[in-house]
């Protein structure tokens, strides 16, 4: 069964990230812009993301929340566009029907086909290119990455999200074309985990003495650590950061959070510190000076 209240309960806050990672083009700040359903008009659609829920409006095609938009914006039927939201947003598996699929195979499948960085690669040369000059751990290139809903084959980086005990539990894809993220709906996805994402991360870097950060996206952990010299996993999205467990062993956390217009990185990074803090952790919140994440601080050093 679908529970769709915990779906809404678990998303709300953050229909903007969702929005991006599925390729979903918005108006910042609630102006009025052009339609994503209909990819028409100048100024007949606004995203007021009302409580947090994605809502929208457009003078043509109505109203509704972020699961409508989602689903209008992407052609897919209701159950898919749940699993999709599911997905990018790290719900835990009793809010979807997963039935008696196994995902062990393919994620199997998919990490012995990917290759490790050797600095050369598509993927290193994408991060070169975004002025990462790291090599991260848990991230490989795969040549030839199946995307569903193109129904075609990319470059892929992917990433080995684990659990909070470090068990790997799930891959991260991000879709690659000509050294870019691949200009289709979604370019980065989830698969599909054996257990549920919440309290995991990507991990990175190995925790430093008693330390580690945390951040929503790859490319600006890997930023913020190239920048700090804190080394820093990547949560995904700010539903799963705002999850986070670190290991037993570490009595510090760093969260580099996003600077959103919307403020749903910076609620996500507080949200986190608080809990934290009453978990007895030492937490702090730190946000680039240099532009909206720790990547974009990255590029715009003088």
């Amino acid at each position: 069964m679908i529970d769709i209240q915990k779906i809404k309960d678990q998303t709300r806050g953050s229909w903007l990230s969702i929005f991006e990672s599925l390729g979903i083009d918005v108006p910042e700040n609630g102006k009025h812009g052009t339609c994503p359903i209909e990819n028409s008009g100048t100024d007949r659609f606004r995203c007021d993301n009302k409580d947090g829920s994605g809502s929208f409006f457009c003078n043509n095609c109505g109203s509704g929340d972020g699961i409508s938009l989602v689903r209008q914006c992407l052609g897919l039927s209701f159950l898919d566009t749940i699993k999709k939201i599911s997905s990018i947003a790290g719900i835990a598996d009793s809010s979807v029907d997963r039935s008696t699929y196994d995902p062990k195979p393919p994620l199997n499948q998919l990490w012995q086909a990917s290759k490790p960085l050797q600095g050369g690669d598509p993927v290193s040369k994408y991060l070169h290119s975004r002025g990462i000059m790291l090599t991260p751990e848990n991230v490989r290139f795969c040549p030839e990455c199946w995307e569903s809903d193109t129904k075609q084959k990319y470059q892929a980086m992917v990433a080995r999200f684990s659990d909070k005990d470090g068990k790997p539990i799930s891959l991260h894809r991000t879709y690659l074309k000509d050294g870019k993220k691949a200009a289709i709906k979604a370019p980065r996805k989830l698969m599909k985990g054996t257990s549920p994402l919440s309290g995991g991360a990507i991990r990175l870097f190995p925790p430093k003495a008693g330390t580690v950060g945390i951040a929503e996206g790859i490319e600006t952990a890997i930023s913020a650590t190239q920048i700090t010299g804190i080394p820093c996993w990547s949560a995904v999205s700010s539903t799963i950061l705002k999850a986070f467990i670190p290991p037993a062993d570490v009595k510090r956390v760093v969260i580099f959070g996003d600077s959103d217009p919307n403020f749903c990185g910076q609620q996500a990074a507080y949200f986190l510190a608080n809990r934290l803090y009453n978990l007895d952790l030492i937490a702090e919140v730190e946000f680039s000076d240099k532009g909206k994440d720790w990547n974009d601080g990255l590029q715009n050093q003088g």
